[in-house]
């Protein structure tokens, strides 16, 4: 453990116990999760040039993080196509969900940053907290094999498919989620009517679940009227019975 005296350490010692509770994971090398939560700029200021910092371990987590949640969307959505399961992982992969499950482990209140990056608001940055969690991936499937950091990802993703976390306004992926877990079925689009001037069309989309019209949109090319027409099937399932 990189050593900082008096109450410093003790506040990261309980820090670092409250994240080892928050993840379910006690590490078995404390080191690992040390090296996990080392910013760069951190390792950078500290003398003699002996100080690794985390970016190595977040490679590393970042392709098992990838593996483990493409494995739970496998499970989730047996219907789903490559391209459908591929957009999906996108939806719950990214800078901003990461960042909010790092915000919400204390990830950002554990992470070893120089002064200047500290003074710039680092911990609040979602570029730098989204890092930090995929290298404690990193380091959890170092420490414990496989079998444990599937478990770390497991608790923190299955909420996120359960309540069809996605992008804000991204209509066409949700309906989607709730089409594989309630009908068993994608929906399907169908381009219709195309209205005005060259110079200021006007697209409208249809889509269908189960054979079944649920929506439809207008927008300014296809994809928006499907997105729209998306928006409008989500408010039609909300109305009926699971």
């Amino acid at each position: 453990m990189i050593a900082i005296n008096g109450k410093m350490e003790r506040d990261r010692v309980e820090a670092l116990s409250a994240l080892q509770r928050e993840t379910s994971y006690q590490f078995n090398n404390p080191d690992l999760l040390e090296l996990a939560l080392t910013h760069r700029s951190y390792a950078n200021e500290m003398s003699g040039g002996t100080f690794r910092d985390n970016e190595r371990l977040e490679f590393l987590g970042d392709s098992v993080l990838n593996i483990i949640v493409s494995h739970l969307l496998m499970e989730r959505f047996p219907h789903c196509h490559e391209g459908e399961l591929t957009r999906l992982r996108a939806s719950l992969v990214n800078e901003k969900s990461l960042a909010r499950i790092s915000k919400n482990l204390g990830i950002n209140q554990c992470i070893l940053l120089g002064k200047g990056e500290s003074l710039r608001g680092g911990r609040e940055k979602s570029s730098l907290t989204s890092d930090a969690y995929e290298a404690l991936i990193g380091a959890v499937y170092l420490d414990g094999g496989f079998e444990k950091a599937f478990g770390v990802v497991e608790k923190q993703f299955t909420p996120l498919l359960d309540q069809g976390l996605t992008d804000d306004g991204d209509f066409k992926t949700k309906v989607q989620q709730i089409c594989q877990n309630r009908f068993g079925c994608s929906p399907r689009y169908r381009s219709s009517d195309v209205k005005g001037p060259e110079h200021n069309k006007t697209f409208g989309a249809e889509i269908y679940i189960d054979g079944r019209l649920y929506g439809y949109g207008v927008g300014k090319n296809k994809k928006e009227a499907q997105q729209n027409a998306a928006q409008e099937a989500l408010k039609r399932i909300s109305r009926e019975q699971p």
